[in-house]
């Protein structure tokens, strides 16, 4: 099964059996849904008439695994027929049928310009970010492979509705289509390459991605002065009477304000010295205060 185009996550195949495909992982992926779930509606489609030569059951493997999951390759007609049968989505749709008309334009010897992928700065927030599709083409490997290390890892950040339009809004030339979208900060990123065993090719290349050229200089006095703006801060935050999840919310907002100034690599929402993100936030800044100690 050769890939002729990744466009984010319409993605389309020429299956030298089947032809033109896309499988319900992809699909799944894309509509930010669960697998189980795309399958639970794909069976039942199967159940009311026999659609088996759009909607062909085969089996995948999970690197490292030696159990088979199953899925769905779906044709054209057969990725039509699901997204009939479910609400919403239209741009959606609308990108992959676009995407299996250009696939057959392709296929039938229309000569059409494909883009080299080229990996654009992105943030949220002000933050320098990545997405699964970018690691995926650092790392060399496919964005289901990436996707699983990251949920597994607990990495980065998952987007849907308000904040993914936020991230549109703050990366206006970002034009691929989704319900929902992982950002990857700096230390996710490093983590990731790292696992694929791309970092030392990469790491130049990372350096200078994430470096503070999205923040404009600040006086070493004014980053002194935050800092106790922002410690000042949480402790009132603190005298509240606050449940688990505002004082989470409060640590996640000041966070940003230290990914901001340098001192952490992505947002959190555990500022509490005795966990690790916490402890990390202490040290550096008391690293910080040192070397300024020694100027």
């Amino acid at each position: 099964m050769k890939g002729l185009k990744m466009n984010n996550l319409v993605k389309v195949y020429d299956n030298k059996d089947y032809g033109l495909i896309t499988t319900s992982r992809i699909v799944a992926e894309g509509l930010g849904k669960q697998h189980k779930n795309v399958l639970r509606d794909l069976d039942k489609i199967l159940e009311n008439g026999d659609f088996r030569s759009l909607i062909i059951p085969t089996t995948y493997k999970v690197k490292g695994q030696n159990r088979e999951y199953k899925e769905y390759l779906l044709t054209k007609d057969g990725f039509t027929l699901y997204m009939f049968n479910i609400q919403g989505y239209n741009d959606f749709k609308m990108a992959y049928i676009n995407e299996f008309n250009r696939m057959e334009k392709l296929l039938s010897g229309e000569q059409l310009e494909i883009e080299p992928y080229k990996i654009k700065n992105k943030s949220y927030q002000g933050v320098p970010c990545m997405t699964i599709k970018d690691l995926a083409f650092l790392c060399g490997y496919d964005r289901s492979s990436v996707g699983a290390y990251i949920r597994e890892n607990s990495l980065g950040e998952l987007l849907t509705y308000n904040k993914l339009k936020d991230f549109k809004r703050e990366n206006t030339d970002y034009e691929d289509v989704m319900c929902s979208l992982y950002v990857l900060y700096r230390e996710d990123v490093f983590n990731i390459v790292d696992n694929f065993r791309k970092l030392k090719e990469c790491k130049e290349f990372l350096d200078e991605y994430f470096k503070d050229k999205y923040f404009e200089p600040i006086s070493d006095m004014k980053i002194l002065k935050k800092l106790m703006n922002l410690k000042m801060i949480r402790q009132i935050t603190n005298n509240f009477s606050l449940n688990e999840q505002m004082r989470m919310e409060f640590d996640y907002i000041i966070s940003k304000e230290y990914v901001k100034l340098g001192f952490l690599d992505k947002p959190v929402n555990d500022l509490n010295i005795n966990h690790r993100e916490g402890w990390n936030l202490f040290c550096n800044i008391e690293n910080w205060k040192n070397g300024l100690e020694r100027k």
